[in-house]
Formats: C-alpha cells, structure tokens, sequence
C-alpha cells in the first residue's frame, strides 16, 4: 500500500518495456539470483521482439521508443546517457568481436544499423534507415545515404560548424547603423518568431500586436510563412516577412538569411527587435547585431528541449542580446545563476490572457459534443501529445487508481500528437478507456473547461503554462506538478494542489482532496480566478512589455506594472485558503461542485 495514502496503491507500468525488462534481468544478476535473469531477458526478447543482452550496457535516462520493439543490441555494445533510440535499430552485429560505443545524448532514428567497433560521438543525430560503419563526430548529423563528413548539424540539432559559425557571426563588430528616432516618435519594433502555428507563444505575440497600440511601429518577421495565426496577424494589417531556414542551421543558406535579416532590419530602421523562440533566436540575434539594433530575447521555458550544444549556443546568443525576458521566476533564476547574465538584463512578464473574449469564448459554447458522463465529475487535461514532457501517463494512472477505489472520475484530454496512440492503448491496458476521453484538437477549450470539476497539469517541465490560466480562468481549481511556474500560479491549497512531478499517486491523492471536498475545491477556483484577473490581464502583460521595449530602445528607467496587494484570507472549515472580492457569478459554475458533491 502506498505511504501516501493507504486507500492509494501505485499503478504498475500499463507499457511493456524491453529496457525496463533488462534493467530488471541485470539487477537479478548482480544479486546472484539463479536462472531469473536469463528467463527475464528471454521473455524481453520474445515479448518485445528486441535483443538487450545482460552484458550490454545503456546510460541512465536513454530511451528506447515503442518500448524497445525490434531493437537489437550486442552483447558488447555501449549506449550512453540520455539518448533516445528508435524502434529496429541494430547496434552492433552479433558475428562481430567488437561492438559500437555511443556516446550521451545520441538520438538514433528507427532502422538504423551501427556495425563494426566504432564510436558515435556526444550529441550525434543518426538518421532513421541510416547505415553507419565508421566513426561520427560529436554532434555531427548523419542520414540515409549522406557523409557524416558533410553533416556537422542539422535543425533542430546544432553542430560543431554551426557552432563555429554562429561564433564567427558573433564576433563581427556591431556596425551601429541604426539611431533612435525622437523620444516622442514611435518606436520601430520587429517582433520576429519561427512561425504562427498553435501555441502559447504565438499567441501571445498576436495579443501584442493587438495590444501595443500607436506607441510603435511593428514589423513582423518569420523563419517560417506557415501557421492557423498567420490569417490573424494578416488581419492586424501585418505582412511578415519571411527569412526561411532550408535543411538545418549549419548551412551556408543561414548566414545568407542572417545577412537578409540584417539588411531588412537596416532599410525598415528598426529599433528593436524582439525573438521569441529557440530556432529564430539563432538568426536575430546575429543579424540584429549586424545591424546595430537592439535586441531582446524571450526565454519561455527552462530549455529542458535543447541538447547541450542547443543550450551551449542558446546561452551565448541570450548574454549576447541586450535583454532577456522570461515568464517565470524560476525562468529568471535558470539566466541569472544558472547562465551568468547579468540580473539588471533579465526582466519576468507573465502570460496575459484577455478574459473578455476569453469569457464570450465561453459562452458561445461547444462546437462539438462532448461524450456523456452521466453526472460523474470530470478533469480537464490540455496539452499536445507529442512529447513524453506532459506526462498524460501519470494522468491516466491516476483516474485508474480513483476509479479503483470508489470514486467515479472521467477525464478529458483536449491535444493530439504522435503520442495519442501509445495513450489510448495505456488507457485500455489500466481499464479506463471508458472513463478517459480522447477530444483531439478543439477550439471551444474554454466551453470544455466550463464542463469540468478541476483541471490538472502534470508535465515535467514547463514555463508559464496558458492551459493553467486558461482553467483558472474558468475558476476550477487546478492540480498541478512542481515543474516551472507552475507554483506561481497555482498556490497550494490556496488556488489549487501542487504535487510532484511523476508522481501518479500524488495526483490520485489530489484528485480525491478535491472530490471529497467540493466547497474548498469550489472556493479555490474561485481564488484562481480572481488571482488572473488581478494579475494576469492581457492589459498587465501589454504594460509589462511596453516597459521594457522603453527601457531597452529609448533608456527609460524600467518600472513594472505595480505589484498586486496579498490575497485577501477567507475562512473555511478546516482550511485556510487565498480568495478575492467578486468573480461573476457564470464564471464560478455552480454546477461543478453539485457534480463534486455526488462523487464525494
């Protein structure tokens, strides 16, 4: 039984794992015990339809996609630390004496074969279907075909030439052609991103453009003319420019696209300019330096994407840029301790969610129906499923193990992504493929949240997450990991429940808390509520960055929107939990805790 709660077991894993499986069969091993180990390694194998031999070794926190199905392995082989491994790829050949050494942080795409005693260097990228029979350098790139020789680093993963150049890039002087017009003038602002698909920070870019207002003249640039946003931002009356990125980072095309940022930076006499994300910050900065404009980069989650040539290159493009700007305090920490810059150079604004189209989203209501309940209380999950980050897993388990004992729970997960497959599987093998309901992309998410009982976060890693504050929003109390900043905006027991991270337990625990107290639960939302419309307005974030591009661009002394007071105390039964003065009454969706109260 569980330490946590004794009504709570922990779930076994619902995926068959081959390197689980061998990781098991070599602790055998080492204790000495007879038989077990070889049995254990054999059903691996023909479960799976792998080889992980017992001698073969593999680093701590590596990955074998699809649990390991079809992956074979010499007995000799060597796989390093933190490498992600696709499925039928071979790792040695079983009639060789010697076998190949991988090193940390390798990614090998599914179908490759490595033979012969040789070594992949840290951070190597080996395509799928590749054959490799030679060396590869350190964070060399390697595909189907092609000369490793030729293919020093592709996006997203940067080489050693990309490096080089970057580097090169960096050290030119600053050629100062740009000036500031008038104080009173408009400023000349580029914001410049990847490009506009679906995401929090492209939507936040759009509610800046929307926001910013006649205080500046904004040109929009993109490595991508791609994206549902684009129609929006066309409909601002801004024509994006587009500086398109052909077959990685470490090609001549980069420095050509650089050098036309540059020059289109200089002809539009930008002032500023503002990059969003990882891939388009590797060719703003260059070119705003080239150009003698300042510029600021937006740093959005702890990097917990990059590998560590990724973050190498994206630390020294952040010091390099004359502000950064993070939307976490934790954010602030990871650059100011963590990457050397300089404090008075880092500045957090938080997300701003504009509540009054946000609420008439609401309102209009669902643009499809929702599967039938029948009264039962309902958890609401947003997120894509393309990354195992978000852990819906620990989300599964933990509706299986409420359900398990007594208290019904449905779930719906509103995202899609490669990984909806492997989920929905795991929701049949745990037993709840009828109490978890996969919705796939939506665009009525806040007439979803409307339906809901509590909402729940449960990633591993995050920056500030919209689908937070679009559910406090929608006053439901909110579960959620201590990952990012997700404990700036969800107070424990005050605006919600935070729990740790790959903890399924823990967020089956919450999940109870909740639905037996079901007027705390209502009271916190309420509290979340308030907390963003108080602190996380479309308006408060607009201000924040005016401040901070006036800082920046004109030298104006930086000062934030005000601080908020302290939340006022209201008192409940045995709890003591932050609330606000009056939310509307439609936002605190009275049906919820009658749905709470029946589960209880």
């Amino acid at each position: 039984m569980s330490a946590e709660n004794p009504a709570v077991q922990p779930e076994a894993p619902g995926v068959l794992d081959a390197l689980r499986l061998q990781r098991l069969a070599q602790r055998l091993q080492q204790r000495g015990v007879p038989m077990l180990p070889s049995l254990t390694q054999s059903a691996a194998s023909l479960l799976t339809r792998s080889h992980l031999p017992l001698g073969a070794r593999i680093g701590e926190g590596t990955v074998l996609e699809e649990g390991g199905r079809g992956v074979f392995l010499h007995p000799r082989a060597e796989v390093g630390a933190h490498c992600r491994i696709g499925q039928d790829v071979m790792i040695g050949e079983w009639r060789d004496a010697e076998a190949p050494r991988v090193g940390d942080h390798v990614q090998i795409g599914a179908g490759a074969k490595l033979v012969g005693a040789i070594r992949i260097g840290e951070g190597a990228v080996i395509g799928p279907n590749a054959v490799v029979d030679r060396d590869v350098a350190p964070f060399a790139r390697l595909d189907a075909g092609s000369n490793p020789e030729l293919f020093t680093g592709m996006e997203p993963d940067v080489g050693v030439a990309g490096l080089q150049h970057a580097t090169e890039i960096l050290e030119m002087p600053s050629r100062n052609t740009v000036r500031p017009d008038a104080p009173s003038a408009p400023i000349r602002l580029a914001q410049f991103t990847r490009a506009f698909y679906l995401g929090g920070t492209e939507v936040q870019i759009v509610e800046l453009l929307r926001g910013l207002g006649a205080r500046y003249q904004v040109s929009v640039g993109v490595l991508d003319l791609k994206g549902p946003l684009l129609a929006e931002v066309e409909r601002l009356g801004h024509v994006p420019r587009a500086f398109p990125l052909t077959g990685g980072f470490a090609r001549p095309n980069t420095a050509l696209q650089i050098a036309r940022l540059a020059a289109w930076l200089r002809k539009e006499k930008i002032e500023l300019v503002h990059v969003h994300d990882y891939t388009a910050t590797l060719v703003a900065v260059p070119a705003a330096k080239l150009a003698g404009c300042k510029v600021i980069v937006g740093r959005l989650d702890l990097a917990h994407w990059h590998n560590p040539a990724q973050r190498l290159l994206l630390t020294q493009l952040s010091r390099m840029a004359d502000h950064v700007i993070g939307n976490a305090e934790l954010i602030r920490t990871m650059l100011v301790e963590g990457e050397g810059i300089p404090a008075h150079r880092v500045s957090v604004v938080h997300n701003g969610l504009d509540l009054p189209r946000f609420d008439a989203r609401r309102r209009e209501g669902l643009k499809a129906p929702l599967p039938d309940t029948r009264g039962a209380p309902v958890v609401i999950h947003v997120a894509n499923m393309n990354h195992p980050v978000k852990r819906q897993e620990d989300l599964l388990a933990a509706v299986a193990q409420v359900n398990r004992f007594g208290q019904p729970l449905h779930a719906y997960l509103v995202g899609d992504g490669p990984r909806r497959g492997e989920l929905e599987l795991l929701a049949r093998t745990l037993g709840v493929a009828d109490k978890v309901h996969f919705l796939g992309h939506r665009t009525d998410v806040p007439a979803i949240y409307e339906r809901g009982t509590f909402g729940v976060l449960c990633s591993t890693h995050e920056g500030l997450s919209n689908a937070i504050m679009e559910g406090m929003a929608s006053a439901l109390p909110m579960v959620v990991t201590h990952a990012g900043g997700n404990p700036e905006l969800v107070k424990h027991e005050e605006r919600g429940l935070v729990v740790p991270v790959e903890a399924p337990v823990s967020l089956a625990n919450a999940f109870s808390r909740l639905l037996k107290e079901p007027a705390w639960a209502r009271q916190m939302g309420v509290a979340g509520r308030a907390f963003v419309e108080r602190e996380l307005t479309l308006q408060r974030m607009v201000a924040a960055h005016d401040a901070v591009y006036r800082h920046v661009a004109r030298g104006e002394t930086l000062v934030m929107p005000r601080e908020s007071a302290p939340p006022v105390r209201l008192s409940v039964p045995g709890k003591e939990q932050a609330a606000a003065p009056s939310v509307p009454l439609e936002a605190q969706r009275a049906s919820a805790p009658e749905q709470a109260a029946s589960a209880g």
